[in-house]
């Protein structure tokens, strides 16, 4: 009971869309990427900024990247051939036996006397 009494006063405390909007604005009014917050969060150019590499990664960090793609991407691929591999000897052992299945009610159909 306590945490639904929780969840309604946060329902009751939450910002309209109005609301929301006009908060935003003043917080800012050349937009979230106008010049007042590159300022703010790089004040010495977006190009000298730490946040550059979250937008723009390097060439050494995107190579680094691919190349654990397509090392997982193998290792998928590997998994793959060995579970297709014991699938196949599965099915040469299934088909197998059902082709060897009815021969042996026949014959011992046959060989009984009954009917099949």
């Amino acid at each position: 009971m306590g945490t639904s009494k929780r969840m309604d006063e946060r329902q009751t405390k939450r910002l309209t869309g109005q609301e929301l909007h006009a908060l935003f604005d003043e917080l800012f009014p050349h937009g979230f990427a106008g010049a007042d917050v590159l300022a703010e969060i790089a004040p010495e150019g977006w190009e000298r900024s730490p946040l550059l590499a979250c937008f723009h990664p390097s060439v050494e960090q995107l190579f680094e990247e691919r190349v654990t793609i397509h090392r997982n991407l193998e290792g998928w691929r590997q998994l793959g051939r060995q579970r297709e591999g014991k699938t196949a000897v599965e099915l040469q052992h299934r088909t197998y036996a059902r082709k060897r299945a009815p021969r042996v009610r026949t014959v011992a159909g046959r060989r009984g006397g009954g009917s099949h």
